[in-house]
């Protein structure tokens, strides 16, 4: 019986993967894996884990990429992430409507980042163990990207 340890996954198959958790825009991800990988991304979108990270990770990087802008909205202007035109308003209502707590009252941006971080690595495994049902492979390879 082979091992599956010596099996090897398509470079596009894990890629398309890392793209779709990280949050790159669906029409990108779509423009340049679906030919290839349509089944795969099909699998992703059907995925509450898969779809869980995706959105952990669109919202981690808002928060990097307005970082002093957010925590400045939320000192001075009492703002909060789902009141921020920078952060998906959507994303984080569906996600706390899967039980997960995004919004927090008092919460500055480096709360946020830390809490982020940490619903992202509590729900990595639930996402790896979809994907691995998908490619156990590519999950385990998904799973070392993310941990780096």
């Amino acid at each position: 019986m082979p091992s599956n340890r010596n099996a090897t996954v398509d470079t596009k198959d894990l890629v398309a993967t890392i793209a779709y958790l990280i949050g790159v825009k669906i029409h990108i991800v779509e423009k340049c894996f679906d030919a290839e990988c349509h089944e795969l991304l099909q699998k992703l979108y059907s995925s509450q884990a898969a779809t869980t990270i995706r959105y952990l990770c669109k919202l981690r990087t808002a928060l990097f990429l307005k970082y002093k802008k957010t925590d400045y909205e939320m000192r001075n202007n009492l703002k909060n992430l789902n009141t921020l035109e920078w952060y998906d308003a959507e994303n984080i209502k569906t996600l706390e409507s899967w039980g997960i707590p995004i919004i927090k009252a008092n919460y500055r941006s480096e709360k946020y980042m830390l809490d982020l971080n940490k619903l992202i690595a509590n729900h990595l495994l639930s996402a790896v163990k979809v994907l691995t049902g998908i490619s156990p492979k590519a999950g385990r390879i998904c799973l070392s990207a993310f941990m780096v």
